[in-house]
């Protein structure tokens, strides 16, 4: 099952903390390829490519450039586009990560209020911890 597939199936059981959990243990690391392809190529392979790995938790940027990249001035606009995407894409996982604290922070204020108000979300909630 897809992760985002995963993500609306633990919604709709009503397993929110669970749902919030795999968005943000996915949401902390992100991979950007740049690659040329061709009818030939269907997909990207090393000294071909330009791929980046960002990993938010660690701290860690990794960069992979194919050699055909190395030395063309050719290519030198599409090194330049890859650089920008890894950066905008660090600056999305950010928000996002961002987002989901603040979800967080509104859940954990309101479901403590919504179980003093109705019990049975209280024994949901604890049947969910328990799964």
């Amino acid at each position: 099952m897809a992760i985002r597939e995963e993500f609306h199936a633990l919604l709709k059981a009503g397993k929110l903390s669970d749902a919030l959990m795999l968005a943000l243990s996915e949401s902390v690391e992100m991979e950007v390829t740049t690659w040329v392809g061709s009818d030939d190529t269907p997909q990207a392979l090393p000294g071909q490519r330009m791929r980046s790995r960002l990993d938010l938790v660690a701290g860690e940027v990794e960069h992979e450039i194919g050699e055909a990249f190395l030395d063309s001035a050719v290519y030198e606009q599409l090194k330049q586009f890859h650089l920008q995407q890894v950066e905008e894409s660090r600056h999305t996982m950010i928000k996002n990560v961002e987002s989901l604290q603040q979800l967080f922070s509104v859940l954990a204020r309101i479901l403590p209020q919504s179980a003093q108000n109705t019990p049975a979300i209280l024994s949901q909630g604890q049947q969910q911890s328990d799964d």
